[in-house]
């Protein structure tokens, strides 16, 4: 493993646990990101973002109870919210894994 390859923080929003669960597995075997935390909807997130810093990556749902991925992202107005990068996401957990 090279050690000059810093460590990414990162944060996973998702409404839907199973698929909270396969994103945080995934990101549990890669040794440059590290999960910050799991959130079940936006306002949970946004406290979080009240007292830590934002992470690195989002790992975040489009279609949410209370205020969608997209909307959250272009209305975030948290001072600590400055976020690298965020992937917005659309599962559909229909079909079993």
């Amino acid at each position: 493993m090279n050690n000059n390859i810093p460590t990414l923080s990162c944060a996973i929003i998702d409404d839907e646990p199973t698929a909270r669960y396969g994103i945080a597995s995934y990101i549990n075997r890669t040794p440059c990101i590290n999960c910050v935390g799991e959130f079940h909807d936006i306002p949970s997130f946004e406290a979080y973002l009240k007292t830590n810093k934002a992470p690195d990556i989002v790992f975040m749902d489009i279609c949410m109870p209370e205020i969608s991925g997209l909307d959250f992202i272009s209305n975030c107005t948290i001072d600590s919210a400055i976020i690298r990068g965020c992937l917005i996401m659309n599962v559909n957990i229909r079909e079993p894994i």
